[in-house]
Parts: C-alpha cells; sequence; structure tokens
C-alpha cells in the first residue's frame, strides 16, 4: 500500500504573523532578523520573507562619519582651492606624487557597521558620529614611482609601539 504524501504545511505569511513582524519592527528597527525571528518564533527564512516581501522593508547600513565644524568644511574647500591652482601652475606634479594612505585602528567605542542594520520601508540615512580624537593607533603606508613604502606602525602619545614592524620595499633606480 502506498502512503500519500503529507500535505505541505500552512504558510506562516498570515495576515496576523504580519502584523506581529511589522509590530515587532516598529519597536525595535535595529533588531536583526534573526533576533526578529527568535522572538517571534518564526524562522529565519520566513521572517525575512515578512519584511522584504510583505512590509517592502530593507535593512539600511548606519553611515560612520566624522563630526565637523564649520570651520573643517571651510579649511576643505580653500586646500581644494589652492591645489587646483598648484596644478595648473605644474601640470607633471601627479607623476611625482607620492600616494599614501592610513588606517586608523580604534582602542574602544567604534560601532562595527557591517553588523548594523536598520528595517526601514526608506532610507533613514542615520548617522553615527564618533569622537574625531578617540584612542587609536595608525598604520601608513605609501606608493610612489620608486615602490611601496611601509607600512608603518605609529605610537600613542604615551609612547607606547602598538607594532614595532617597519618594512619598507622599493625599486632601486641604478
Amino acid at each position: 500500500m502506498c502512503k500519500k504524501p503529507p500535505a505541505r504545511p500552512s504558510s506562516v505569511r498570515k495576515p496576523d504573523n504580519i502584523a506581529r513582524g511589522l509590530a515587532s519592527v516598529s519597536r525595535s528597527p535595529r533588531r536583526s532578523a534573526r533576533k526578529h525571528a527568535q522572538a517571534l518564533r518564526m524562522s529565519d527564512r520566513s521572517v525575512l520573507r515578512i519584511l522584504r516581501s510583505d512590509l517592502s522593508l530593507h535593512p539600511y547600513k548606519l553611515q560612520v562619519v566624522h563630526a565637523l565644524i564649520n570651520r573643517d568644511r571651510e579649511m576643505r574647500l580653500q586646500f581644494c582651492r589652492q591645489f587646483v591652482r598648484i596644478l595648473a601652475e605644474n601640470p607633471d606634479l601627479p607623476n611625482k606624487l607620492l600616494m599614501s594612505d592610513e588606517a586608523h585602528f580604534h582602542l574602544h567605542g567604534t560601532v562595527n557597521k557591517q553588523n548594523f542594520r536598520c528595517w526601514s520601508a526608506a532610507n533613514p540615512h542615520e548617522l553615527h558620529q564618533r569622537p574625531t580624537y578617540d584612542p587609536k593607533f595608525t598604520v601608513w603606508c605609501a606608493v610612489w614611482s620608486r615602490g611601496v613604502t611601509g607600512p608603518y606602525f605609529f605610537e600613542d602619545e604615551d609612547g607606547k609601539a602598538y607594532h614595532s614592524h617597519i618594512a619598507t620595499s622599493h625599486r632601486d633606480d641604478k
């Protein structure tokens, strides 16, 4: 005798569960979909479908920016104008530039924006301001016509070295 296959379970995306999902997100829009699923006692996949398809919500990332004052904006604009004048006088300057960048490793109080989402129907354009001078250490490296210079690991205000490795590699012009 052949057994009849079990019936497909009914959908969790019913009006009452959609309303529960909306209430949960309204109370805690920064909670992850997984945490909403745990609170609602539903599967992660069902909650994601409710949030995206039924409620038309999207997970927006937090933007981390430096707090700027009016004086900072004016100084940046002044530098740009001055640099445009310098380039007009010396068009070969970009070939003589050393291009560098640094990475700042904050010691506390930072937000990992990769793990931060805010569920909303429209982008809230939410910003997280952090102090400009919070404790951190900096790693610097440069690229120029002679190769790569760095990385250099800088010390803090107390002279403590966070990392003592300094490597420099460049092409010898012989």
